[in-house]
């Protein structure tokens, strides 16, 4: 992905004075917004500024009505509001004189919580505002509400509310919905399935659906939750009729869905929240179940976790908010056929291109959060109470009338901000994003009809169908249904010249009009059973399936689709039938019928199925479908997968006992066996796991390595384990002992018992102390004393005498205090340059995303703003012990707690009497006296110093590092697909990429895809062994030096073996220090290798392929880019340059009117001269060998490196970025060589 940095352009806007518009109308003074930085956006987009305060005070949801009106939901009382706090309103906003910026706002409706989400059905708004959803509707026309009807009331706190309102295809209101739970009280009830939902048990005299309620404009009073994190079991997305009628649960298994969004296929893409793991896109459908609160086996990731369905995307830290399809022509057509996703936290918009990999739907060339492309960027993000900078903090965004994008975006504050007199000061803006080449445009509004909806045109209807907004679709779709003419609209739907959006919502109309019971005399339901034929387009075949399981079709008639050689029918058809099966059993209209002719047909699907999420609607349609007699029964079949089907389908019921379980920890299907194995290690019930590592994974340890002992209670049981991430197999080793693991390293273990897998593998990786080898800067004799680091206060610390301070704060200081276990202990729950916890908010970039004032605010009153689901939650157990900690992970049987002093903890759910949340922050207070002003100047001044430079952010995988907020590279530490180590995905400063993109995408992907990364270093002969062309693998032993970044400078070194073709043997150490560093001209990178063995000599050949290699990104190619090769001596691009000898060379190429690339220096103390082996379509090496008079794989000459003694390659890279016009690699190289 390309992103090139775009400075933001400034606009200057004038605000205009209005005067009262009707009786509900706002009146604002005029505010001038003069010279206002704007985010950044590619160059071929613009971004306006439409509205700002005091018109939009921290607006949080953004709807337009079917007239086009931009219609804005406040929501400033979030995290704030109590009894009598005013309610916050919803307004239009109206461009008066059509220049593109709001005028001035008319309150439409007034007095809800904090708002969240907003939906229009005709001239009915429906609001989110938990722990209420309320419809609104203006009775005699004169834009002013005048009926309130609370729909739905005991939908829990602010936190984790009711978001993501919209009205689909299908006619039923959809809506998202955090796990904070309702009071549970009759005076405030939840329907049914949001009891369900939560876990919770109904009151007595409990209704299933409480009825509505209705109030006028004066009477209307909204309900009232404590606006703090009371969590239930889980989140997911319901949806109902209009009037809230037949409430179901679509999807579950989330922690805090924010919004979701279709496209035009009506294929639902969502965004759910978690506080430690990362953020995760969900691609919902009906039944899936996404692991948050899951019924035995927590995964949030769920990528190898059969009980629930993977994200659909990588993790990601941040704060997933509104997320919108987008098919316009108001932005560049890259942008079409994309879903856009807000993030609030990061700040940002990026660009999700969805792709199907079978049956899961996922982000196309995507495999890390960096490579998304970027729509719109603050430049950094924000601390959870405040930003600073760009003010552009995105929480919702939608299409408008115009084809353009409006985005939301939030104030500074987190909740409400008053001035001394009382007066709100929340900011808050709204912006527009079109392409470059569209000028100013007002806020539209779209003409009224001057024929009445009711004697309106089948095509102006259509028309309408098509429509950029929901809510105009959905007027024209509830007039088509409520005519009632199915044949009319089939007619059309066999037409010509229709989009992909009116096919899908004239579909929908049809299969909505017929009253009929649903069977094969129906004609909508015959039309669409002929349509599940081969002899017409997936798609449509796709939408066939879901309208029939709508329309409440026989199971039996889809059946023959579970074995279709097409996943995704047969994946759609198996959610159908469990659908079906579901919905006619909470309808009341299920017999008692057995239905074998589709249990049969399903059983013979699974038996077959390769795909993983067709396999899990499989599974769950048997579970829906067939009964629980006919399920134990499936425990002895002799299909393996189908034994695997019902022992998933059972377990999810809890319909078996450990006594029914135990035996399959031994099945012979391996899959059964881990299943059983899991459950049976988390049902709380067990006495012995089957396999148990000690010190538990996670154990920090001093010195070089921990001895973990590996135990089964498995009888006759042998333990198999790996140390190089590879998967444990009957010929790894077998553990007879303790197994001495290094930082760093991740140990697999398996238990086999006559050749076979019983239970689940097991892994874990086990730190150094971050605080018994941390390294101080400063405090020598306070440590060498024994004496604690932090100097008490006399009087409690201020903020003002903080920022006194900070100017002369040492930064070295603070990091001691963070880091040391004698300091303020903050490595206990934040992770930093590779030490401590993940309990606690991510400070990577906290230098960026928090003002001084703000981090020091954190520090001296850690409960003033409580970054959200981090509040601490109380257990009241069953003997009466109090244990509180943070929720890391939750299931229906376990729930695993961060604790204050670093440890994690595991609570049976069964034990667990109450549950609360605690209205202080889990971090400590007391800092205010425990350290003086000056040093907490100095631990502000360190983090202060995580966002101005470098950064890194580690996982097992690989080593993240960034300048500036900007990602700079990825060094893998382990790939399942190259097998050494390399720097890939490597960016300039300003975001242009100088290697090709790793994993290689179209063009790239027909050439060395895997061989050429990115920057390596590789050998093609060394002992006989090829580590260029990936035969024998190059293993990352540890971390000889962490990953410390610190302003304009980031290192880390490492240890790698060079092991044969098994793996087993090491024929050769590598040692490397690498050094980056911020300079005028770029980036520089000093690389020092050092290789030796001191068990025997290692013979180093002349292959060609053999030293420092890069692959340049293909704009800045020789071939089929702008490129060139250059070196010291005047040649040029391949043909000049191959086999010569160099003090300098640079490949590099144009990106506009920036010259980009690569050049390398070669220390002149290595053993001798590079030459380059050096190729037009993109690849460099710098070769220290000799060169061979012909090329052939085994060498002409050899290099032996004696047993014991080292030998070093050291080269210097600038990645460089500047004018092309002033391009000058002679004076590149010298600032090398300098």
């Amino acid at each position: 992905m390309q992103q090139t940095s775009h400075r933001g352009r400034r606009r200057r806007v004038a605000w205009v004075p209005f005067c009262l518009i009707g009786t509900m109308a706002l009146c604002h003074a005029a505010t001038v917004v003069a010279g206002e930085d704007l985010p950044k956006v590619p160059p071929d987009v613009r971004i306006q500024l439409v509205a700002a305060d005091p018109l939009v005070r921290n607006p949080s949801a953004l709807a337009f009505d079917p007239r086009g009106r931009l219609t804005v939901g406040h929501g400033p009382q979030y995290r704030g509001p109590t009894p009598d706090t005013e309610g916050d309103r919803v307004d239009f906003l109206f461009d008066d004189d059509d220049d593109g910026v709001a005028d001035r706002a008319h309150t439409f409706a007034r007095g809800f919580n904090s708002i969240q989400g907003l939906a229009w059905r005709g001239g009915d708004l429906y609001i989110a505002n938990a722990p209420d959803l309320t419809i609104v509707r203006d009775l005699d026309g004169d834009d002013v509400a005048d009926e309130y009807v609370r729909l739905f009331t005991g939908l829990g706190s602010l936190e984790h509310g009711l978001h993501g309102l919209h009205f689909a295809p299908d006619g039923r209101l959809s809506m998202s919905k955090g796990n904070t739970k309702g009071r549970n009280t009759l005076d405030q009830l939840a329907p049914k399935a949001f009891r369900d939902l939560w876990g919770l048990p109904s009151p007595e005299a409990a209704a299933d659906f409480p009825e509505p309620v209705v109030f006028t404009a004066e009477t209307y009073q909204k309900n009232y939750k404590e606006p703090h994190d009371d969590w239930g079991q889980q989140g997911g997305v319901l949806r109902c009729q209009p009037d809230g009628t037949q409430l179901e649960i679509v999807a579950r298994g989330m922690r805090n869905p924010w919004d979701i969004a279709y496209d035009d296929r009506f294929t639902w893409l969502g965004t759910d929240n978690d506080q430690t793991q990362g953020d995760k896109f969900i691609a919902l459908f009906y039944g899936s179940h996404y692991g948050w609160g899951h019924a035995w086996s927590f995964d949030w990731e769920g990528r190898d976790h059969l009980p629930t369905v993977p994200a659909n995307g990588p993790l990601f830290e941040g704060s997933g908010a509104g997320i919108v399809w987008f098919d316009e022509p108001g932005l560049p057509e890259r942008f079409r056929g994309c879903f856009l996703v807000a993030d609030w936290m990061r700040r940002v918009l990026s660009v999700y291109r969805p792709e199907w990999r079978g049956t899961q739907r996922m982000p196309a060339g995507v495999e890390s959060l960096d490579d998304f492309e970027l729509l719109a960027d603050a430049g950094g993000g924000r601390a959870m109470s405040m930003s600073s900078g760009v003010l552009f903090d995105p929480t919702d965004l939608e299409v408008g009338p115009d084809g353009c994008v409006y985005v939301a975006s939030w104030g500074r504050e987190y909740a409400l901000a008053e001035n001394a007199q009382g007066e709100q000061t929340n900011a808050g803006r709204i912006f527009r994003l079109s392409g470059a080449d569209v000028s100013s445009l007002p806020l539209q509004q779209l003409p009224p009809s001057d024929t009445a909806l009711s004697a309106r045109s089948i095509d102006s209807l259509l028309s309408d169908l098509n429509s950029p907004l929901e809510a105009r679709r959905v007027v024209a779709q509830n007039e088509l249904v409520r005519r009632g003419d199915a044949a009319s609209l089939l007619a059309r739907l066999t037409s010509d010249g229709l989009t992909t959006r009116q096919q899908t919502w004239l579909a929908w109309a049809a299969a909505r009009c017929s009253t009929k019971a649903a069977g094969e005399e129906d004609p909508v339901t015959a039309f669409f059973l002929a349509r599940l034929g081969d002899d017409h387009l997936l798609e449509t075949r796709l939408e066939a399936v879901r309208i029939l399981a709508f329309r409440q079709v026989a199971a039996e008639r889809l059946a023959h689709l579970f074995m279709d050689p097409l996943p995704r029918l047969r994946f759609e058809a198996a959610v159908a039938a469990r659908e079906i099966a579901e919905s006619a059993a909470a309808q009341g209209r299920n017999d008692g019928t057995r239905d074998d002719h589709t249990v049969a047909e399903l059983l013979a699907a699974i038996d077959n199925e390769t795909d993983r999420l067709a396999f899990y609607a499989q599974w769950q349609a048997v579970r829906a479908v067939a009964t629980g007699t006919q399920r134990r029964a499936l425990l002895a079949d002799t299909r393996g997968p189908v034994r695997l089907a019902a022992l998933l389908g059972l377990l999810e019921d809890n319909a078996l006992s450990e006594t029914d379980v135990r035996p399959l920890a031994a099945d012979a299907a391996p899959q059964v066996a881990a299943i059983a194995a899991r459950w049976l290690e988390t049902s709380g019930s067990h006495t012995t796991p089957l396999l148990a590592m000690s010190p538990p994974p996670g154990t920090p340890f001093d010195g070089d390595s921990l001895a973990v002992t590996l135990a089964t209670s498995v009888d006759g049981g042998t333990i198999h384990y790996t140390l190089d991430g590879t998967p444990p197999v009957e010929t790894s080793p077998v553990s007879k002992g303790p197994v001495d693991v290094r930082d760093g390293q991740t140990l697999r273990a398996v238990v086999l018992r006559k050749r076979l897998v019983v239970g689940r593998p097991l892994e874990g990786r086990w730190p150094r102390n971050p605080h018994g080898t941390y390294v101080p800067q400063r405090f020598h004799e306070a440590i060498a004393a024994g004496e604690p680091l932090m100097q008490p206060a006399e009087n409690p610390v201020t903020l003002d005498a903080v920022l006194a301070a900070l100017p002369d704060a040492d930064p070295l200081e603070g990091r001691d205090l963070f880091f040391h276990a004698r300091g303020a202990g903050c490595s206990l729950c934040h992770r930093l340059e590779g030490r401590g916890n993940v309990f606690a908010p991510n400070l990577s970039d906290i230098g960026s995303r928090g003002s001084a004032a703000a981090i020091i605010e954190s520090i001296l009153e850690p409960s003033k703003v409580i970054t959200e689901g981090f509040a601490g939650q109380v257990f009241t157990m069953d003997d009466g012990t109090a244990v509180s900690g943070i929720v890391l992970a939750e299931s229906a049987r376990q729930i695993r707690l961060a604790m204050t002093d670093g440890v994690e903890k595991t609570l049976e759910v069964a034990r667990i009497d109450d549950r609360s949340s605690l209205q202080i922050s889990a971090m400590p207070s007391g800092f205010e006296t425990a350290m003086n002003a000056a040093q907490v100047a100095a631990l502000t001044a360190f983090l202060k110093l995580q966002t101005r430079g470098f950064a890194f952010d580690e996982s097992d995988d690989q080593l993240s590092l960034r300048f500036d907020g900007q990602p700079i590279a990825t060094y893998l530490l382990r790939d399942e697909a190259l097998t050494r180590r390399a720097f890939v995905n490597v960016h300039t400063p300003s975001g242009i990429p100088v290697t090709r993109r790793f994993p290689s995408q179209t063009p790239d992907n027909n050439d060395h895809p895997e061989m050429h990364p990115g920057i390596w270093m590789s050998f093609g002969w060394i002992d006989g062994n090829d580590y260029w062309r990936l035969t024998s693998p190059v293993v990352f032993d540890r971390f000889l030096q962490p990953p410390t970044a610190n302003g304009n400078e980031a290192t880390f070194a490492t240890r790698d073996r060079y092991m044969d073709p098994s793996g087993e043997k090491t024929i050769c150490m590598q040692d490397t220090s690498y050094r980056w560093q911020r300079v005028d001209q770029g980036l520089r990178l000093d690389w020092d290798a050092t290789f030796f063995s001191d068990e025997h000599d290692v013979v180093f050949g002349d292959q060609e392929e053999s030293g420092l290699a890069i692959r340049i990104a293909s704009p800045l190619r020789v071939d089929g880019g702008s490129g060139e090769i250059q070196n010291d001596q005047g040649q040029r691009n391949g043909k000049g340059t191959w086999g010569q000898e160099f003090t300098w060379i640079d490949y590099s190429g144009t990106v506009g009117d920036v010259r980009a690339g690569i050049l390398i220096v070669p220390h002149p103390d290595n053993p001798r001269a590079s030459w380059a082996h050096s190729r037009d379509y993109g690849a460099l090496v710098a070769n220290p060998f000799p060169r061979q008079p012909k090329e052939r794989r085994e060498p002409y000459v050899t290099t032996t490196i004696p047993k014991g003694k080292p030998f070093r390659l050291r080269y210097s890279l600038l990645l460089h970025e500047g004018p092309a016009e002033t391009f000058d690699a002679e004076a590149l190289a010298r600032t090398l060589r300098e």
